[in-house]
């Protein structure tokens, strides 16, 4: 389901009880499923989950990976959630740009995905 993150920060930060159960996030602490290693994303940024084994190949080696994304599906940027939500096998991939960019980037991160769990791994050759 397609939830841009101020939907999200808004529901956390004013009690959602679809989201988080009538629980409150006391005021300092920061959710780093939705936040990046740079900083909050745009409010209007596009979520899409990830599986936590993939990360490491959507990044890419020194961010190639993720750096393609971003040129080749001309989003503003592409950037990884600092770390999972509590009780999550997968991280927040967060795309600023239009809904078009925003497919671009969901299409090839199924292929990623996909590459992953389809190639055989070294220890069945």
């Amino acid at each position: 389901s397609e939830m841009c993150i101020r939907d999200r920060y808004q529901r956390r930060v004013h009690g959602d009880p679809q989201l988080d159960a009538g629980k409150s996030i006391p005021s300092g602490d920061v959710d780093l499923s939705l936040t990046t290693p740079y900083g909050a994303p745009s409010a209007d940024a596009y979520i899409i989950p990830v599986p936590n084994d993939c990360v490491g190949l959507v990044i890419g080696k020194g961010g190639e990976t993720i750096k393609q994304l971003q040129v080749q599906s001309g989003a503003k940027n592409v950037q990884v959630a600092a770390d999972s939500a509590p009780g999550q096998n997968s991280r927040n991939v967060f795309v600023e740009g239009d809904k078009e960019a925003y497919e671009k980037v969901k299409q090839m991160l199924q292929a990623i995905i996909c590459l992953l769990y389809t190639s055989p791994s070294p220890r069945d050759s």
